[in-house]
């Protein structure tokens, strides 16, 4: 290994501990801090016409639902869709339902 290549692997290496110190350093998402920890419920569904079966997850402290579907043929769970049920229930109260 010559001197050149030996002087730019310790340059690299300088340069990669720098950028791992300034990204150790810095402060936290905010949202990381504001999120209470999950109180989870799960509810088991089947889809009537389709092979699939659905877990709805219920997080009743920050009031979200995620529904997550079993594809049996390849053995994978797949994400449906999500839902927040604080809005959801402030847009019915508004629209008077």
């Amino acid at each position: 290994m010559s001197r050149t290549q030996f002087l730019s692997l310790i340059a690299l290496n300088a340069v990669l501990l720098a950028v791992l110190a300034l990204v150790s350093m810095s402060g936290s998402a905010s949202a990381q801090q504001t999120r209470q920890r999950g109180s989870y419920m799960l509810i088991s569904s089947g889809v009537t016409g389709t092979p699939l079966s659905v877990v709805y997850v219920i997080d009743e402290t920050n009031s979200e639902l995620v529904a997550l579907a079993w594809d049996d043929t390849v053995k994978k769970m797949n994400y449906v869709g999500y839902r927040n049920i604080a809005a959801d229930s402030m847009q019915a109260r508004r629209s008077g339902r």
